[in-house]
């Protein structure tokens, strides 16, 4: 794995969350009493480079879903696999905060159907699966697809947000990004992409 790039300062100030101020979201608890289905467990990473782990909450439901929504859609178009826009799907997973580990798990099914006008089907991250290639596939057809994972959303202002995330093709074929968000005319963009690791 490469070595992640600079030019991403660790956030002093407390985050805002839309809605939900100072309070633990139901999904992250659920996570931490290992109420949900587990995808895969990683240590958390460490480093100036990364938001500090006080500040590392998973996306809230409902408030931060066009957040991750603008995210993703950014991350179709914009990553650095090999498949890019040729994937036979995409499959998304929000990790969440369980105990020290970072626990991967489905968005909800509401949230998937907002990608219905996507041309490459769009399916939650238990849609895929890794093979004896080390390579993320479809477990319906078998065919070679691409995870995008959203780590993080950490918001400074009703319309100011920084994202974590990147997407996941293989073993040798992955990426962690910094994306900062901002709402105009009540849309979400993607202003800056920051790349700390990619493999």
């Amino acid at each position: 794995m490469k070595s992640r790039k600079s030019g991403v300062r660790q956030r002093d100030e407390a985050p805002i969350f839309l809605g939900s101020i100072g309070r633990v979201s139901p999904l992250i608890a659920a996570a931490a009493l290992g109420a949900l289905p587990v995808g895969c467990v990683t240590p958390l990473p460490e480093g100036p480079d990364f938001i500090p782990v006080a500040q590392r909450h998973s996306v809230r439901v409902p408030d931060e879903l066009p957040v991750a929504e603008a995210a993703f859609r950014y991350m179709f178009n914009r990553n650095a696999s090999g498949q890019q826009q040729m994937a036979s799907v995409y499959c998304l997973s929000f990790t969440l905060m369980g105990g020290e580990a970072w626990v991967e798990s489905d968005p909800p099914a509401d949230f998937i159907r907002r990608f219905s006008d996507v041309p490459i089907p769009v399916k939650p991250a238990s849609g895929c699966r890794t093979d004896a290639r080390t390579i993320t596939v479809d477990k319906d057809s078998g065919k070679d697809g691409l995870t995008f994972r959203i780590d993080y959303v950490s918001c400074s202002s009703q319309d100011d947000c920084v994202v974590g995330g990147g997407y996941q093709e293989s073993g040798l074929s992955a990426s962690g990004n910094v994306y900062t968000l901002k709402r105009q005319d009540g849309q979400w963009h993607v202003e800056h992409d920051v790349m700390e690791w990619i493999s």
